[in-house]
């Protein structure tokens, strides 16, 4: 997403039908390659994007064939690149391989020198857990989808969505004005299983695709929102709607080191039953600082108000 210090004009939205309008990127995690769909308006905005004009990575030579896109639908657009190709990064936690790139949209003028969309950069990823079974002697790694643990009928799918201001729809643009409320909706898809509650415990915002460089403002921690704490914004989790879902606002920034004015948003969430009683390790809970009469306020999307207590000494130390 880009933020830009200038002015906004409203977002207008015309709905002709009740649809769901399919995602503008979806990513498949398959056993050894990602598979990256996109949508032809992939900004929502009427303009088809040229398919030849897509990219997994920055391409080099003899790679383009394998990382660009090819027709796989009706205004649809497909790229199956192999998990070590195309740039693609590995990295790892203690439970998980992370395999990251980022889809690029870089269209060429016409033969007029008009350009009808900008170009674009999309961090896509793939979350594989490590599974290990020992057989005699040897060691044998196994690399299992996240979302592919549970049987087709129980997966679960997680999304990231920004949303309009009134959190009626999906936002079709990613460019935000300094000042501007960004709003997120975390949402836990499931099958035929038993009814959960999402919670969000890390967001961390950066210049780059990459979450883990030096670079980098982390504003949810172990379930806390802090950014209206540290910098006195009307950042918050919102009352919870519906148990699968999670809304939070967070307002608009750039990193003043940074040349660039896109800030890429990268969370780790995750889904327990709904019955499971709120804890410090599951919890969505927001902490601000009244400025004037110096005391701490706790919000908390579930009115745990002694499980929210815990964050500020957290917060502190």
């Amino acid at each position: 997403m880009s933020f830009h210090e200038h002015p906004s004009r409203a977002d207008v939205i015309n709905c002709t039908e009740h649809r769901e309008r399919p995602r503008p990127v979806t990513v498949n995690c398959q056993p050894d390659a990602m598979e990256v769909v996109v949508q032809a308006d992939m900004f929502d905005t009427g303009l088809q994007v040229d398919g030849g004009h897509l990219r997994l990575g920055s391409v080099s030579a003899g790679e383009e064939r394998v990382c660009g896109a090819v027709p796989s639908g009706e205004a649809e657009f497909t790229i199956r690149a192999q998990l070590v190709d195309c740039g693609t990064k590995l990295s790892s936690t203690k439970e998980k391989l992370i395999y990251a790139n980022v889809l690029v949209y870089s269209p060429e003028p016409s033969s007029d020198g008009l350009l009808r969309l900008g170009g674009a950069a999309i961090p896509v990823e793939c979350h594989y857990k490590k599974k290990y079974s020992v057989g005699g002697i040897s060691l044998h790694p196994t690399w299992v989808p996240l979302v592919a643990t549970a049987s087709a009928e129980d997966q679960i799918d997680f999304h990231l969505l920004l949303m309009t201001d009134d959190w009626t729809f999906q936002r079709g643009s990613y460019t935000y004005f300094l000042g501007d409320s960004v709003h997120f909706e975390v949402s836990a898809v499931i099958g035929n299983h038993m009814p959960l509650r999402v919670y969000i415990d890390h967001c961390v915002g950066t210049a780059t695709p990459d979450a883990d460089v030096a670079l980098r403002y982390d504003f949810v921690e172990h379930g806390c929102l802090t950014d209206a704490y540290l910098t006195n914004s009307s950042s918050r989790f919102l009352p919870r709607t519906e148990e699968h879902k999670l809304r939070f606002q967070l307002e608009a920034f750039i990193f003043y080191q940074s040349p660039s004015n896109q800030v890429y948003i990268t969370c780790h969430v995750k889904a327990v039953p709904a019955t499971m009683t709120a804890t410090s390790q599951n919890r969505a809970c927001s902490l601000t600082e009244n400025r004037y009469q110096n005391h701490v306020i706790f919000m908390c999307s579930n009115g745990q108000l002694p499980i929210c207590a815990t964050m500020l000494s957290e917060n502190k130390s």
